[in-house]
């Protein structure tokens, strides 16, 4: 409850969600759908399967506020079955009878995003176009710059609450499903050169 309160606080008075809230809203909705996502996938791997029609619903809604949410799906789907692995064994997991159950809410999210990027392809076969403007190169240079610009207004000092959280997860043994929420979308960016402007 204090990890939450914390996280809460200092997202409510971080300068990005508040200018977003107004000039872009798709962006603050990402926030709050991301948060809905991963509680959702969190309550499927807890064994909850009525959960599935919320987590079409809240990564439907991701794709449709901003279309490169699907990198963020990709990340969750793999963190749930990373998750599920992790406990239960690769093995295990595979070839337990509800597995097709629990499979079930992701390829239908899937199929319904696939349906709807079909549906919209013209305007996303100009994205790579339009994100040529930022560079789709990631040195650590540019990576300096993003990290400081989505710290704002706290100044890059605010990552010593993400470093010590890492540190706990990795106590707990929990580190990998975790950082699979920002590796994957992060090597999904770079292979598909869409790094595009910092809030993406």
């Amino acid at each position: 409850r204090a990890t939450a309160l914390t996280a809460s606080a200092l997202l409510a008075f971080s300068f990005h969600p508040l200018i977003y809230s107004h000039d872009a809203r798709s962006y603050s909705l990402t926030v709050f759908l991301s948060i809905a996502l991963i509680y959702v996938v969190i309550r499927l791997g807890e064994g909850g399967s009525r959960w599935g029609l919320g987590l079409i619903v809240a990564g439907f809604s991701m794709v449709y506020a901003l279309p490169t949410n699907a990198l963020f799906l990709a990340a969750a789907t793999f963190f749930f079955f990373a998750a599920q692995w992790r406990k239960k064994g690769v093995a295990k997991a595979l070839l337990q009878p509800g597995f097709l159950v629990e499979l079930a809410p992701f390829l239908i999210l899937c199929a319904l995003s696939l349906a709807y990027f079909y549906m919209i392809r013209h305007g996303l076969m100009l994205g790579p176009v339009i994100f040529e403007r930022w560079g789709t190169e990631l040195n650590w240079d540019k990576f300096v710059q993003i990290a400081s610009y989505l710290a704002e207004p706290w100044g890059v000092w605010i990552y010593l609450f993400f470093a010590w959280g890492l540190i706990v997860l990795w106590r707990k043994g929990q580190l990998l499903p975790f950082l699979t929420l920002f590796l994957i979308p992060i090597g999904l960016m770079l292979t598909l050169h869409i790094l595009g402007p910092h809030r993406t």
